[in-house]
């Protein structure tokens, strides 16, 4: 679980648009793949948070 939580706070920096003076197009495009990237990894990350409480429950 801990890979996928650096990821996901990777992809949170990533995500900072001000991070960059002046985006172009390919940076727009670029943080809307990772908007995309990071949605998925944190519904898994969900999934699994869920599975281990179900396990010890």
């Amino acid at each position: 679980m801990l890979p996928l939580r650096v990821k996901l706070n990777d992809l949170r920096n990533n995500l900072d648009i001000s991070r960059i003076p002046q985006p172009t197009s390919k940076d727009l495009e670029r943080i809307e793949r990772y908007k995309a990237e990071y949605g998925e990894l944190l519904n898994a990350f969900y999934e699994l948070v869920n599975k281990e409480q179900e396990e010890n429950v």
